[in-house]
């Protein structure tokens, strides 16, 4: 007989049947701590992207597309 489980789908949950025998293991996001200055650490990070040049570098001489 298969087991039903509900596992977080988005904002709702999503009713599974997995088979028997199956060992489900629930595996939970780490909580990173909050960020004390949001605008700063957007700043940093297009100042200072990872495997990137920096966003600034990247719209140099650039104009944005006419509306």
């Amino acid at each position: 007989m298969d087991k039903m489980v509900e596992i977080a789908f988005g904002r709702r949950q999503l009713a599974v049947s997995l088979p028997e025998g199956a060992q489900p293991t629930v595996i939970r996001k780490v909580t990173l701590p909050k960020l004390a200055d949001q605008p700063q650490a957007v700043r940093q990070a297009l100042d200072h992207p990872v495997s990137a040049r920096p966003f600034g570098e990247l719209a140099a001489g650039r104009k944005a597309p006419a509306s």
